[in-house]
């Protein structure tokens, strides 16, 4: 498999794909990323992880976890 990335704008439903003889009359497969949706996931992660480590949560002492052998039962 060969696999390229590239950035393009799409315009009337057309993609304009860099060095396509490469590709010309092969089945591929295309995955569209929209920039600005990836970046507020980006942005809503760090924040979590921002939010959390300013303001951790206290946890009571009641609380049982699994163990490392419990987790890992199968």
């Amino acid at each position: 498999m060969n696999a390229i990335e590239f950035q393009t704008t799409i315009k009337n439903s057309f993609v304009q794909i860099p060095n396509y003889e490469e590709f010309e009359n092969k089945q591929v497969r295309i995955i569209i990323l929209d920039e600005s949706t990836t970046q507020n996931i980006q942005k809503k992660t760090s924040n979590f992880i921002a939010k959390y480590s300013q303001n951790p949560i206290d946890i009571d002492n009641t609380t049982t976890f699994l163990s490392r052998d419990e987790a890992n039962e199968r």
